[in-house]
């Protein structure tokens, strides 16, 4: 056997792009793997909300939807009742109705005075948005 074959050469080539494309592969399929897991909750989440009948839960389920979709680095505009886009930094809805930007809030209730009987999250304080 003569001193670099080509017929080893081309073996070692073969290997090397078998290898890397079983390496790319695994790569892809766990990224798809994730993606899939990360869609499940939130169809599941869609769904939770569809079966619930209290008044807000569906507006609560697009923002939590809407959330996850800026979580993935999409943007997400709303717009008003004109179709023109408005800027929300942070969406959370309003409770204590004095928000212009209904049903987000807008940080108006820090400035009304605004105390909520309760907490939404279990130990949370009430800060100005």
């Amino acid at each position: 056997m003569r001193r670099g074959s080509p017929e080893l050469i081309f073996a070692a080539l073969i290997a090397l792009l078998l290898g890397s494309i079983v390496w790319y592969t695994q790569r892809v399929v766990g990224d798809l793997r994730l993606e899939a897991e990360r869609f499940s909750r939130m169809y599941a989440r869609i769904y939770r909300a569809l079966g619930d009948t209290t008044e807000a839960a569906s507006t609560q389920a697009l923002l939590g939807l809407s959330r996850s979709i800026v979580d993935q680095g999409v943007p997400v505009i709303v717009t008003d009742a004109q179709g023109n886009p408005i800027e929300i930094k942070k969406p959370v809805l309003c409770r204590c109705g004095g928000s212009t930007s209904k049903p987000f809030c807008d940080g108006t209730h820090s400035r009304i005075g605004f105390q909520a009987a309760e907490a939404a999250i279990a130990g949370s304080q009430d800060r100005p948005a």
